[in-house]
């Protein structure tokens, strides 16, 4: 799988990331890092040409990602914290106020919230919308973001799918196919 030109990825990424660290042995601290640091450069060492794997030094970095962040948030990007306690992100503090400041200082910009919503129309939008195809991956986490069938009335009228993919990670069915895709990501390209 491409990673922007700066590597191949192995297919299911997070799979062989995972085989990596529990490969440790005993699992000491040295076994460990060196398994932990080998499953973090499948993505960012794809290339396998860095001596070293550099830290973000701004820990609200969002890398190529930031400045669209900063103008077109979107409302599935608040469901899941940042306190770097319970989950695997630096400590980040999400309220509007420090956002906008954040966004305001690196870019000048300030996010659009709601901008989705006033383009398309919401779900009322989507009502009235015809010949698209939604997809949303088992392994996806914005899949919670997604459109499935049982919001749309009268779907196939109007020439709109929801397609669920088993196995399916986030654009897995957007990207150029390969031969380890599972079958559920071809169908869903068929679509």
């Amino acid at each position: 799988y491409l990673t922007g030109g700066l590597g191949e990825l192995p297919p299911w990424p997070v799979r062989e990331a995972c085989k990596l660290v529990s490969s440790c042995g005993d699992c000491k601290a040295t076994g460990l890092l060196d398994s932990v640091r080998a499953a973090i450069s499948l993505l960012y060492n794809a290339s396998g040409v860095e001596a070293c794997l550099q830290l973000p030094q701004d820990t609200t970095y969002a890398g190529i990602w930031d400045f669209q962040w900063c103008t077109e948030m979107l409302p599935q990007e608040s469901y899941f914290k940042r306190d770097g306690k319970d989950d695997m992100f630096y400590p980040f503090a999400m309220s509007s106020k420090d956002i906008d400041e954040h966004c305001m200082l690196k870019y000048g910009v300030t996010p659009r919230r709601g901008w989705i919503e006033q383009l398309y129309g919401g779900l009322t939008g989507i009502k009235r919308a015809s010949n698209i195809v939604f997809s949303n991956g088992e392994f996806d986490p914005w899949a919670a973001g997604g459109v499935n069938a049982s919001q749309v009335e009268d779907v196939a009228s109007r020439g709109i799918e929801a397609v669920w993919i088993e196995e399916g990670a986030h654009h897995l069915d957007l990207f150029f196919s390969h031969p380890a895709d599972p079958p559920s990501v071809r169908k869903a390209r068929a679509v």
